[in-house]
């Protein structure tokens, strides 16, 4: 269950990031150029949670990163980089994310700060749960 869990929290991470970072780039797009460029396909709002699925699941590689090595948690971490930077890189191509290497680098830099965020708020929602688990404790403990 807690597997289901981390990626269901991912998956609604994701996918709010890169709703968020989808607007942010039309804003700069908006403001720098003064043009309206935000057209797109019909399937385009059905990639966002279907791609936030795929980048979740292999979150299920870092679920016991507790029990190994500094080695192997910087392997892992790599592999997982690369894993989610593929997953990104492909359903692009196929859904038409980019056409230029200009776009592909945008896309690229919008998943390094996704990356980046969606570590940092799976972080502190698993302190955020700890905590509550500890303060719970205490309490029981403090009542014997």
């Amino acid at each position: 269950m807690n597997k289901l869990k981390t990626i269901i929290n991912d998956m609604v991470i994701i996918s709010t990031a890169m709703v968020l970072g989808l607007g942010i780039q039309e804003m700069i797009i908006h403001f720098t150029r003064g043009i309206r460029s935000f057209e797109m396909p019909w399937y385009i709002p059905l990639t966002i949670p279907f791609v936030s699925f795929l980048c979740a699941l292999p979150s299920v590689l870092m679920s016991d990163i507790d029990e190994l090595s500094k080695n192997q948690i910087k392997l892992r971490v790599c592999l997982h980089f690369v894993c989610l930077w593929l997953i990104v890189t492909i359903c692009g191509f196929l859904f038409q994310w980019y056409s230029l290497v200009s776009e592909y680098m945008v896309i690229s830099l919008v998943f390094i700060i996704i990356y980046v965020g969606v570590w940092f708020i799976s972080w502190w929602l698993g302190k955020r749960d700890e905590d509550m688990i500890n303060e719970a404790l205490q309490k029981i403990h403090d009542k014997e």
